[in-house]
C-alpha cells in the first residue's frame, strides 16, 4: 500500500483578504484532534468511575518552519499577522492529489526565528493556534 508523500504539502493562509500559499515551508506538523478532557464525576460513595465529557474545546495547533526571507511579501504577512493577532482562514493540503484539505481558522501564537550561524539557512518556526474546528473533506 502506498502512503502519502510529505513532499508537496502546502500551507496556505487569508492574510491578505485571498488565499496564498507559504512559500519555503521546510516542515510542517499537522494539529492533532482531541475532544474536550473528560470531567471526573465520581462521588465518594461511588463503587465506580464516573466520567463525563468536559465542554471546552481545544481544537490544536499547526506548527510549521520556513527559510525566512524578510524581504519576501508573504513573509512579511505572517510577522504582521503575529504583531496583528489576526485571526484568518487556513488551509493544510496534503499532496496525494486528492480532496484531503484540512480548513480552520486560526491565529499565529508564536514566531521563533533559528539560530543564525555561516553554515545554514535562516529558518522561522512559526505556531497557529486553532480557533475553530477542522473541516475534514467528506
Amino acid at each position: 500500500m502506498a502512503g502519502t508523500k510529505g513532499c508537496g504539502t502546502l500551507v496556505r493562509h487569508n492574510l491578505s483578504g485571498s488565499m496564498a500559499t507559504v512559500p519555503d515551508v521546510v516542515d510542517v506538523t499537522p494539529p492533532a484532534s482531541t475532544i474536550p478532557d473528560e470531567i471526573d464525576m465520581t462521588a465518594i460513595d461511588d463503587t465506580e468511575m464516573d466520567y463525563e465529557q468536559g465542554c471546552i474545546n481545544d481544537y490544536g495547533e499547526l506548527s510549521f518552519t520556513i527559510r525566512y526571507q524578510p524581504a519576501n511579501a508573504l513573509h512579511q504577512q505572517l510577522v504582521t499577522a503575529f504583531g496583528a493577532r489576526t485571526n484568518a482562514s487556513w488551509e493544510l493540503v496534503y499532496a496525494d492529489g486528492s480532496s484531503t484539505d484540512w480548513a480552520f481558522t486560526g491565529q499565529i501564537k508564536s514566531m521563533t526565528p533559528s539560530q543564525i550561524n555561516r553554515t545554514t539557512d535562516v529558518q522561522m518556526a512559526f505556531v497557529v493556534r486553532l480557533t475553530s474546528v477542522i473541516t475534514f473533506p467528506s
